[in-house]
């Protein structure tokens, strides 16, 4: 006998499938920082102690869901805070470039070649990463597991895996 969207079979059958799309998500933080950290060649103490910070967060919040615990907070708490930084990361580090470039460029010209240039706009793919994590965990974690916020939450991750690619292609190359 068919079930209504309504009925708390229903229900529960979109908290698991919202649940399996947060891990998804969460899951594909870990596997392309790894791989991303991997691809610029042998990492060294700092390297993984930098990547640790998000790789270790993320894989615990999905091993956490996968066991059923509810981490809702946990989740917003991470996806806000590791946006937040890596927004202010990427803005400083490109103001830095730059000024580190013009102050150089005419006492050391060798220095100055040396050093890549940061494009204006890998603050931008970087702020484009983190507005569509932090919206796809809003819409995965919170409110009523509806086929809307599924949705959502598949293409604003989606999204955010191309931006978060691209972020780390740009790093390497």
């Amino acid at each position: 006998m068919p079930t209504e969207s309504g009925t708390p079979a229903a229900a529960g059958g979109d908290e698991r499938a919202r649940t399996r799309l947060t891990i998804a998500l969460l899951a594909s933080v870990a596997v392309v920082q790894v791989a991303g950290m991997l691809s610029r060649g042998l990492p060294g103490p700092t390297d993984i102690a930098m990547h640790s910070v998000v790789v270790l967060p993320a894989a615990g919040f999905a091993i956490g869901l996968a066991r059923g615990l509810r981490l809702r907070i946990g989740i917003l708490a991470f996806a806000l805070l590791w946006s937040a930084l890596s927004i202010w990361a990427a803005v400083e580090t490109t103001r830095f470039a730059k000024t580190y470039a013009e102050t150089y460029a005419a006492t050391q010209p060798g220095l100055a070649i040396a050093l890549k240039p940061i494009s204006p706009w890998f603050a931008r793919v970087v702020g484009g990463r983190c507005l569509c994590f932090t919206a796809a965990a809003i819409a995965l974690v919170t409110g009523r597991p509806t086929r809307g916020r599924r949705g959502a939450g598949v293409v604003l991750g989606v999204l955010f895996l191309v931006l978060f690619v691209i972020e780390h292609v740009y790093q390497r190359g």
